[in-house]
C-alpha cells in the first residue's frame, strides 16, 4: 500500500512496509530533489541493509529531509538507497508518531491525522532491516530498531 507524501517539494508515493526497520528514498528521487536545492547533502553512513531477499542494498548515506503527508510537517533522517520504489516508509518513522495502520480501511492514522493508502505503484518485496556481525558468529544479523 503507498502513501502519497511530499519530500522537500517533490511529490512522491511512499510505500507503507511494517517490515523495514528503516525510512528510503531513492537516489534517483534524492538527486531529482538536491538538483535544485545544493544545500541537501547526504552524511556518510556505515549502515548496511539488505532486502527481504538477504541481498545487501547499496546505502548512499543518510539525508535530513522534510516529509510533508497531509497538512503534517516531519523532518526526518531518511536513508539514501538504490530502491526501485519513490520511498519507503519503515517503523522508524511510524513508531515515532503513534501511527496507526488499517488495512481493511486503506487508511494509515499519523498523530491522529488519516491518510488513505493506495493498492497501486510498483509491486515487490521490500523489506530491509539494520544488519550487525556478531563477533560470536559469522553471520549476519537483522536487528529491529522499533
Amino acid at each position: 500500500m503507498y502513501l502519497t507524501a511530499k519530500v522537500e517539494d517533490a511529490e512522491i508515493k511512499l510505500l507503507v512496509d511494517t517490515g523495514a526497520t528503516v525510512t528510503l528514498l531513492s537516489k534517483r528521487v534524492f538527486d531529482q530533489i538536491k538538483n535544485p536545492r545544493e544545500d541537501i547533502t547526504v552524511e556518510e553512513s556505515n549502515q548496511k541493509i539488505m532486502t527481504a531477499e538477504r541481498k545487501p542494498l547499496k546505502v548512499y548515506g543518510v539525508a535530513n529531509l522534510d516529509i510533508t503527508l497531509g497538512l503534517s510537517k516531519y523532518q526526518r533522517k531518511i536513508v539514501v538507497a538504490d530502491i526501485s520504489v519513490d520511498g519507503i516508509l519503515g517503523l522508524d518513522f511510524m513508531n515515532g508518531y503513534n501511527t496507526i495502520l488499517n488495512v481493511s480501511e486503506k487508511t494509515l492514522s499519523i498523530n491522529g491525522e488519516r491518510h488513505l493508502l493506495e493498492l497501486e505503484g510498483r509491486l515487490g518485496c521490500y523489506r530491509v532491516c539494520l544488519l550487525y556481525t556478531s563477533d560470536a558468529a559469522d553471520d549476519m544479523q537483522c536487528v529491529d530498531l522499533g
